[in-house]
């Protein structure tokens, strides 16, 4: 049985709509158990190609082991302008938690700061960092000082963030793509050649319990050979640390960064000058 997401809702809305929202029209339904539909979805991204199910659950129920065995992630829906409304989700959470999904995520139109009936952003946030999952947003407010065209590292918001986050799980039976090596910087920016395995894409990735200390840019360009495996892992802490700089600090990490994932790919400093 392939690999599974779980999209199940805290309220009156249908499950259903948020896999409706990520891949539009939907496809015909397969009922896998009672009270468990399930709707393909190939994803087909540029570096591996993977079929997933994702799956409505409309209301608590106890899922075959075989089944259980197949989710990958859980995706829960609520409303934060419900009073009480994370009693709720714990309810929910009592069956989801033995799943052991490791994709998790907490969907909701918007938290305001402030809610006069319901729950605020920062209630909703401290439920998700004691339960490790990711609050997205459907439509969020956005800060009337923030400016899209000076953000070098713009984040995805909304069900793209969703997407974006499942794409990037390793998914057991994802297939690599074969890749040509960038020959050039405008190559290079689209994406360039990881000749490693699926094991090798686990064993770069983040391990709780595990000590993560990451290194910084300059400890990992100054070795001799270094991995594009290694570079590629921490590309997420090196984006967080570059949204912090003023824009022209950015401008010269984002070069050095570039320049050392040419350089792991064993290209010329000389060369890339030229593109």
């Amino acid at each position: 049985m392939k690999p599974s997401v779980i999209f199940s809702s805290c309220t009156q809305d249908s499950p259903t709509n948020l896999i409706k929202l990520m891949i539009g029209e939907l496809p015909e339904a397969v009922e896998l158990e009672k009270g468990i539909i399930s709707y393909p979805w190939h994803i087909d991204s540029k570096y591996y190609k993977a079929d997933i199910q994702l799956c409505s659950m409309e209301s608590k129920i106890i899922s075959s082991p075989g089944f259980a065995n197949t989710v990958q992630g859980v995706v829960l829906y609520f409303d934060s302008e419900i009073p009480n409304s994370l009693k709720v989700i714990d309810e929910w959470l009592v069956l989801l938690k033995e799943y052991q999904a490791e994709i998790k995520i907490l969907v909701c139109k918007q938290c305001k700061d402030k809610s006069e009936q319901g729950v605020n952003k920062l209630q909703v946030q401290e439920w998700c960092l004691k339960e490790e999952f990711e609050l997205v947003e459907l439509d969020p407010a956005i800060d009337d000082d923030y400016d899209s065209d000076s953000d070098d590292f713009p984040e995805a918001t909304g069900i793209k963030r969703v997407c974006q986050a499942l794409e990037a799980h390793i998914w057991p039976n994802l297939v690599l793509k074969d890749r040509k090596e960038p020959t050039c910087m405008a190559n290079l920016l689209h994406g360039g050649v990881c000749k490693s395995t699926g094991s090798d894409f686990e064993s770069a990735s983040f391990k709780p319990g595990e000590d993560n200390i990451e290194p910084s840019l300059e400890d990992i360009c100054d070795k001799e050979n270094v991995d594009f495996c290694e570079l590629f892992s921490q590309l997420a802490s090196m984006k967080e640390r570059a949204s912090n700089m003023p824009s022209n600090e950015r401008k010269a990490f984002a070069e050095q960064l570039v320049l050392a994932y040419w350089n792991a790919l064993g290209g010329d400093e000389d060369q890339i000058l030229d593109c």
